[in-house]
């Protein structure tokens, strides 16, 4: 029986989406599916040694242009192999150019260590982040992020490569952008403001990948160590936490993809609502 061991960060539930029918479609294909949250290596929980896999999967959000902090550091943590074969997939708010170098960070950082990279694919299921989108266009995107998947799955078993390209002076742009960003990602954490409606539960110190929140003399502290997935901000059962500076990021009233994903389902057979220009066609269009 072959196994695939598969790595997923996720900060509000989008890439587990993906990585959870990742891992349907390879059971259903007799394969042994090993899941491990990216938060294990960096809290040192289970510990990689030497990698026993015929196939090695890693799936995170575009943060900022680029791979999260969390992602970055985990995979330095990985160990070196010999020639296994490796793919990478990522969700965004939209499939666009813009986001076609996104991963080439971290595939660089994977072929170093002797993985054999040689699929990745980009995903839009929802937007987590300014403006959410209708629950209807939510839902054709999810269909077409689940027809993607089991595309993407059988390209994967039978070793098919597939690598997300850009032109020269764009992907020159990118590089140069991901690189100025990287550093002020980092910085995010402290434009965070808990309110008087804080309960100390510490849920948001405990769900924190970076441990980057702290409780110091009763008060909630964010360091510089921020990889800017928003899960503590989402998953305040108080809605305790904002930002102050960024204060248009975040949804009008949070981001919960179990209630976005209940609403898409009921909104199968309902008339198209916002759609940005960017992902227009990419419902019906399984090349991308």
């Amino acid at each position: 029986m072959k196994t695939l061991i598969l790595y997923t960060f996720s900060g509000t539930g989008n890439t587990r989406f993906v990585a959870e029918r990742i891992t349907k479609n390879f059971l259903s294909a007799g394969w042994n599916v090993d899941s491990r949250d990216v938060e294990e290596l960096l809290k040192g929980g289970k510990k990689t040694g030497e990698i026993q896999a015929d196939l090695i999967g890693i799936g995170c959000p575009v943060i900022g242009f680029g791979v999260p902090l969390a992602v970055r550091k985990a995979v330095r943590k990985l160990p070196a192999v010999t020639g296994i074969p490796a793919f990478v997939f990522r969700t965004a708010g939209g499939v666009a150019p813009v986001n076609y170098r996104a991963s080439k960070p971290l595939i660089r950082s994977l072929q170093a260590k002797g993985y054999k990279v040689f699929h990745e694919r980009l995903f839009s299921i929802s937007s987590n982040w300014i403006r959410a989108f209708d629950p209807s266009a939510v839902a054709r995107l999810i269909a077409a992020t689940e027809r993607k998947i089991d595309l993407m799955c059988t390209e994967l078993r039978e070793e098919k490569p597939r690598m997300l390209e850009t032109g020269f002076w764009l992907g020159l742009g990118l590089e140069i952008l991901m690189k100025a960003e990287a550093p002020m990602m980092r910085t995010f954490g402290p434009d965070f403001r808990v309110s008087d409606e804080c309960s100390r539960c510490r849920q948001c110190v405990k769900n924190c990948p970076m441990t980057n929140i702290a409780e110091k003399k009763g008060r909630l502290r964010f360091g510089l160590e921020c990889t800017s997935c928003l899960r503590c901000l989402y998953s305040c059962p108080q809605n305790a936490i904002s930002l102050k500076r960024l204060a248009s990021m975040p949804i009008p009233g949070g981001y919960n993809f179990a209630k976005t994903l209940a609403g898409a389902r009921s909104s199968q057979n309902a008339v198209p609502g916002y759609i940005p220009p960017f992902l227009a066609g990419y419902e019906a269009d399984d090349a991308l």
